[in-house]
């Protein structure tokens, strides 16, 4: 009988039947199919992702292949970015409103477009997340009392608010809620009021003047050694001599009252003692341009009765804690040895400058000036000795929020000339840390720029041609744009009148500033301000735009030194 097929299937040692000729024959070919196919699809798959890599997209700066068509939408998804709103939270974190936080916003090649916009290869797509958002915040300002700060602690000098000098108290709630976000303080004391380790003051008084001899020979000492001095002037002599008066203030002196004529104050009538300061009053005001505060009886009598008399009449009578005797005439160094003596913080020294002969008077006070500088005093007028001089002629420290910074009255004789006109400011300009600060309204406005005051906020937005600045009084940072800037100098409140730095002016209002020391003159030139354009590579706009944020901002060079080398 036949064998089976089956009887005569070889196997291999492993017991699996050995694959014969035929059989291998039969398999090759859906072999190479199976190959080929999954090479076609390998190479279908590099093609496409190399065309994906050909047709990219950047999204917030990262590489986006295009496999398929995409919107912004889905691209964001594709980053995980949210784009589902947040929630509206109140100051403290607190929930206010679910959903009304802030929604993603979309920029195709810097232009804002929809969720839904198709991305095409090569674009630049920049997604900004949805998220919380926190309510706005309003700000509000108030007045802090200055405070000069004594031995016994700080005492208030509320005339200084009520004259336009103080600290500023910022108050800052939530738009909706009203919740309290926060507080910020820029107080402002005195820099001299017997703080240890501060310069000590003594005020100098001479009575009697103006006389023509030797009023001016002591007016010369003063200025010499940049001191100051008050003059008690008797209103008789006024008339002839009001060259002398005028002369005396214009140096930063004092002037006091003491009566028309030199009468017994406590022998006359309240009627005669008004009468007396009412016809001094006359000759000597129009001279200094304003009202005087200080009265010294002669021959020093006073008693309650013209006390207050002379208070009504809205004057402080003023003796003294040291008395030369120099109108006995008892020799120049008899006057300076009591004048040394008698020195001591918060001295008033009593002299003469007019009644006779005075040249050991002005002997005692070449050398008396420099010694009690040398000393550590600073000599000063009884305003600035009693925290009220004009209305604050002081130093003043500014606790800001960065630091403290001190300011210091400018020079009253400087003169700024902006474009061509001589400018007229409301109050001098003061400096701080060496950079010089100018009223914000006239300066600006002179320059083609426009600048709005927000009392109650206590905020200054200057509109330059270029940059839109928005700066708090008082405090150190300055919102430039959308970029907030730390400020070295910052703007500040005095005399009632809001005060801006001088780089200010030449790194963002386009002002080129040059200062002639020899006649004290500040020149401002301002492209905008003259013509209303400037020309192609003119001004300063280029410079600042380039580094945005200035070297002025940190720049402790004074700005004398800085501008006279380019006069």
């Amino acid at each position: 009988m036949a064998e089976s097929r089956a009887d005569t299937v070889k196997t291999t040692d492993t017991g699996l039947p050995e694959r014969t000729s035929g059989d291998l024959g039969m398999l090759d070919p859906m072999r190479r199919t199976v190959t080929w196919g999954l090479c076609a699809v390998g190479a279908a798959m590099l093609l496409l992702i190399a065309v994906g890599y050909c047709r990219r997209a950047t999204v917030n700066g990262r590489t986006v292949p295009m496999l398929r068509a995409l919107t912004v939408a889905d691209c964001a998804r594709r980053l995980d970015i949210p784009l589902q709103p947040g929630d509206l939270l109140d100051v403290s974190g607190a929930l206010l409103k679910q959903g009304r936080g802030t929604p993603p916003i979309f920029r195709a090649n810097n232009a804002l477009v929809r969720s839904d916009e198709a991305v095409r290869p090569g674009d630049v797509v920049e997604i900004s997340p949805a998220g919380d958002r926190v309510e706005p915040i309003t700000q509000s300002a108030s007045f802090i009392t200055p405070v000069v700060m004594t031995p016994k602690g700080p005492k208030p000098l509320p005339w200084l608010t009520q004259s336009g000098v103080g600290g500023i108290k910022y108050v800052y709630r939530g738009q909706i809620s009203g919740k309290l976000q926060g507080i910020v303080l820029a107080a402002v004391t005195t820099a001299h009021g017997g703080v240890p380790g501060k310069p000590r003051r003594l005020a100098l008084t001479f009575d009697d003047g103006p006389e023509p001899t030797y009023t001016p020979q002591i007016l010369s000492v003063l200025a010499a050694h940049d001191a100051r001095a008050t003059f008690f002037v008797l209103g008789c002599w006024v008339p002839k001599r009001p060259d002398l008066v005028k002369q005396a203030a214009a140096n930063g002196n004092e002037i006091g009252c003491h009566t028309w004529s030199h009468p017994n104050c406590t022998k006359l009538s309240n009627a005669a003692i008004r009468q007396q300061v009412r016809r001094w009053e006359a000759a000597v005001e129009p001279l200094i341009g304003g009202r005087v505060r200080y009265f010294r009886p002669p021959y020093g009598a006073v008693n309650s009765r013209v006390r207050t008399v002379l208070n009504s009449m809205g004057y402080t009578v003023v003796m003294w804690t040291g008395d030369t005797d120099d109108w006995r005439r008892p020799g120049s160094n008899a006057i300076y040895n009591r004048a040394m003596a008698a020195a001591r913080d918060g001295a008033i020294i009593l002299m003469h400058d007019g009644g006779g002969p005075r040249s050991q008077t002005v002997a005692a006070v070449k050398r008396m000036v420099p010694d009690l500088q040398a000393k550590g005093y600073r000599l000063v007028t009884l305003s600035e000795l009693y925290g009220r001089a004009g209305p604050w002629a002081d130093e003043f420290i500014i606790h800001t929020e960065a630091g403290d910074v001190k300011l210091t009255p400018c020079d009253e004789k400087l003169k700024v000339i902006i474009n061509g006109q001589a400018a007229e400011l409301p109050v001098p300009p003061v400096e701080i840390e060496g950079q010089l600060l100018l009223p914000a309204r006239p300066t600006l406005q002179m320059l083609g720029c426009s600048v709005y005051y927000n009392k109650p906020a206590q905020r200054l937005h200057i509109d330059a041609p270029v940059f839109k600045m928005q700066m708090d009084l008082n405090r150190r940072t300055m919102q430039l744009g959308s970029e907030e800037v730390w400020m070295l100098v910052p703007p500040v409140f005095y005399k009632g009148a809001s005060m801006v730095p001088l780089w200010i002016l030449m790194d963002y209002c386009g002002a080129d500033a040059t200062y002639d020391p020899t006649t004290k003159t500040l020149y401002l030139d301002g492209e905008y301000g003259r013509s209303g354009r400037p020309a192609p590579g003119q001004g300063r706009y280029g410079s600042a735009l380039d580094r945005h944020l200035h070297p002025a901002l940190t720049d402790k060079v004074p700005w004398r030194e800085k501008l006279a080398s380019s006069f």
